[in-house]
């Protein structure tokens, strides 16, 4: 996990990725991913208090899809409400 912090420290943002790569699907399952981010994991995060918005990029490379979570959040706290108290493991 990255994290990104604003002037006063204060964690705003998280980047999530596998062995801080992106995760990958191979292309021709890229759709069904992407789709469950869609439908499960990104309403998941944006419903969650404290947090303030929710990404799942996508980009192919010849029969690799690459995903990236971004997520931005209004502090420390709101991210264990969601993730639980080991917020460098990812819920999806």
């Amino acid at each position: 996990m990255i994290s990104i912090l604003d002037a006063n420290g204060t964690k705003r943002s998280s980047l999530w990725s596998p062995e801080s790569g992106m995760a990958q699907t191979p292309a021709s399952k890229s759709d069904e991913y992407l789709n469950l981010m869609r439908t499960v994991a990104l309403p998941d995060y944006r419903s969650t208090p404290g947090n303030n918005g929710a990404y799942a990029p996508r980009r192919m490379e010849g029969d690799t899809a690459h995903f990236l979570m971004v997520t931005f959040w209004e502090s420390e706290e709101a991210i264990r409400a969601f993730a639980g108290d080991d917020i460098s493991v990812a819920k999806y």
